[in-house]
């Protein structure tokens, strides 16, 4: 039987001329988070990515054996 999860992370588009500054910030909180998680047993079975106004929206689907 697996046990699933959902995390959200959120990231906010800002003024700026480094046109890459959302995937700088996102790539290390992710990181962190896929690290965190990969500790307690679980997998990272799904990624999606949504755009919403100023917004970067990711949604991470873990599963893990119970």
């Amino acid at each position: 039987m697996k046990e699933y999860k959902l995390e959200t992370s959120i990231f906010w588009s800002k003024v700026t001329k480094e046109k890459d500054h959302i995937l700088k910030k996102s790539e290390l909180e992710i990181q962190g988070l896929l690290d965190r998680y990969s500790e307690e047993g679980w997998s990272l079975v799904s990624t999606e990515a949504v755009s919403f106004g100023a917004a970067i929206y990711f949604y991470h689907y873990f599963a893990r054996d119970i």
